[in-house]
């Protein structure tokens, strides 16, 4: 035993069933933290009884007491992967790029361990082949394990992985998961992984190819009632199969043209419902479907899809010389006013590809494209559920160069128009609304000086909140339930979680912090409210027009299709049962109309026109 464990052990004597570790804790030993990463142990100093450390993530000559670096500590051999990649980067890169499964193996052998989680695979090789390299280097390293069979996904669980005995053979696995599944779907779902395989192993399947192909026509043809999307994919693999024993699947019904014909003009569900690898497929398909339409239909699936679909038909129409053609419909759309909002989402995340110049005319990025989003936002926002984000407003605020391009070209007016916009919208929170306005006003100065009218009519407007009496009841006992309750309950969880030491690494404690800050949040937003509510009584609504206490009937214009809403106070609404707080959008278009005169509603894209039809009061429809 070394002088410095002798002089660790005879001060901290509670360390004596650690001798190992602490053995191995002497200078020049590399060790790992949870939060700082990879660590090396310069020394121990015996008169302040700390280690030194220098940490790559983390702080430098940093001073540990010997308890706490047992307890935090890993300490690494020399054989570890990141000890090997401060000793021989270049050899260790090298070998994790041959044969990526191989260190995992190693490591895993050398941990005793027979499960590893994805994270922690992550933890030790992601610091060796770099943050942007990494995730492509998983995904394949998982495709190698899938064939490898020696380190294998363990059933029921995510994300978890176990060492087999034995390599396993991936052809007998897969054939006898066929014959487990009795269902198409399941059966499809195997083939899927059958194509996957190397061209090695597909060898090794090839005799069972006509029991694949039989299974997949069942499929298609069967009684059973199997989605249009299964049976095109079901279409897809067998035709492949056909392929890959060197056979023309031209003349086999039915043929994935006449299911793509069974879906007529529903081509966008049926896009989405595939799996993504079959996008390109799923284009070149409709163009021989629709020779004559094909232009037409898929720039239909490029407005109506997601995002990644999106992708895939930008990059068809281009690979047929029709970028042009795609720039021509985003103008379209835009000047329609029908630009949904993962086509829009998809333009500005792409303004500077150079590979889409072609397609994202100049023309396009300009203040009308900005109005675009403030619309698709405040529609998004309309129809949100739950605490679903809204992928436009979030790229907007966390693009800083944003603004300023769609707002090169306008003019002061146009700008005030569009700041007006932003703060009227439904869709940003007050935080980011205030740091959007800051990037409009460092362009025109001058639009602050416009805003401040429209802000200080809507601060007026908020001075008071007009509720009904039951609502402020409802409002008095959450805010009672806060301060009786749920602030004291937090304020013993903090406590609680302090005695448990170390508030750095005390997930409990930034939890209870977490949760503090969201009530206190809550309680001067609540008090906030009650100080300004002011109890209105339903009867005293009027029929002359709409206002507080109201039941409105609607007729659409061109429907004749009537919808009845009542207006209440402002946290009284309840969509489901038609009930509005006149101060959501509809409340507020419909306050202060009166008979035969219109209100707009949007519906998806599109704006519905609906008349007045007739007015009562609330208290009125109760007693019927």
């Amino acid at each position: 035993m070394d002088n410095a464990s002798e002089s660790i052990f005879k001060k901290h004597p509670v360390l004596a069933q650690e001798q190992e570790k602490v053995k191995r804790m002497m200078a020049g030993a590399y060790c790992l933290h949870a939060s700082w990463g990879l660590g090396k142990i310069q020394l121990y100093d015996a008169v302040l009884d700390r280690f030194v450390l220098d940490f790559e993530a983390g702080p430098k000559n940093h001073l540990m007491e010997p308890e706490f670096c047992v307890r935090k500590l890993e300490i690494l051999d020399e054989q570890h992967l990141l000890v090997r990649f401060q000793q021989d980067p270049d050899g260790l890169k090298k070998q994790i790029k041959e044969d990526p499964i191989g260190p995992i193996l190693q490591m895993m052998k050398e941990n005793q361990q027979t499960q590893i989680l994805a994270s922690e695979i992550e933890r030790h090789f992601r610091p060796i082949i770099g943050v942007s390299a990494y995730r492509s280097w998983w995904n394949r390293t998982q495709k190698l394990m899938a064939e490898d069979g020696r380190i294998r996904p363990l059933e029921g669980k995510i994300n978890t992985f176990v060492l087999c005995e034995e390599p396993m053979d991936v052809v007998a696995e897969l054939l006898c998961q066929f014959d487990l599944h009795r269902e198409a779907i399941g059966k499809i779902s195997v083939l899927e992984k059958v194509l996957r395989l190397s061209e090695e192993h597909r060898l090794g399947l090839i005799d069972h190819i006509p029991l694949f192909v039989k299974a997949l026509q069942a499929a298609i043809t069967g009684d059973s009632p199997l989605p249009i999307a299964k049976k095109l994919q079901a279409c897809f693999l067998r035709d492949r199969l056909f392929q890959i024993q060197g056979e023309s699947a031209d003349f086999v019904e039915p043929s994935a043209k006449s299911i793509l014909l069974e879906a007529g003009n529903h081509l966008s569900p049926l896009a989405e419902a595939l799996p993504p690898h079959y996008s390109a497929q799923f284009l070149n398909l409709v163009a021989c479907a629709y020779p004559d339409e094909w232009e037409e239909r898929c720039a239909q699936l490029l407005r109506n899809s997601s995002e990644k679909f999106i992708s895939d038909c930008v990059a068809f129409f281009m690979e047929r010389g029709c970028g042009d053609v795609v720039a021509a419909y985003f103008l379209r759309w835009l000047r329609e006013h029908t630009m949904k909002a993962p086509v829009l989402h998809w333009i500005l995340k792409n303004r500077h590809a150079r590979r889409f110049a072609d397609v994202i005319d100049g023309q396009l990025i300009g203040v009308a494209l900005l109005r675009a989003i403030f619309r698709a936002v405040d529609m998004e926002a309309v129809h949100l559920s739950g605490n679903k984000r809204i992928p436009l407003a979030e790229l907007l605020s966390k693009d800083y160069n944003l603004i300023p391009d769609l707002l090169a070209d306008a003019s002061a007016e146009e700008a005030r128009d569009l700041a007006q916009m932003l703060w009227t919208s439904q869709g940003f929170n007050a935080l980011t609304k205030k740091s959007l306005l800051a990037r409009f006003i460092k362009l025109f100065p001058q639009v602050q000086s416009l805003l401040m009218k429209d802000v200080q009519r809507d601060v007026e407007e908020q001075e008071t909140l007009k509720v009904s009496p039951e609502s402020l009841e409802a409002k008095r006992r959450e805010y009672e339930d806060l301060l009786s309750r749920r602030i004291p309950e937090n304020k013993r969880a903090i406590q609680i979680a302090k005695e448990e030491g170390d508030l750095r690494e005390n997930s409990e404690y930034k939890m209870a912090r977490q949760d503090q800050e969201t009530l206190l949040a809550l309680r001067a937003q609540l008090e906030k409210d009650l100080a300004r509510a002011q109890v209105i009584r339903f009867e005293e609504a009027d029929t002359s027009s709409v206002s507080i206490g109201s039941t409105v009937t609607l007729r659409h214009r061109d429907t004749q299709k009537s919808e009845t809403f009542s207006i209440l106070g402002a946290w009284d609404g309840n969509p489901d049962k038609n009930i509005l707080s006149y101060r959501s959008p509809l409340g507020k278009d419909l306050m202060g109309k009166k008979l035969g005169q219109t209100v707009l509603r949007a519906n998806g894209q599109e704006i519905d026109e609906w008349i007045i039809e007739s007015i009562g009061r609330w208290v009125d429809r109760e007693k019927c």
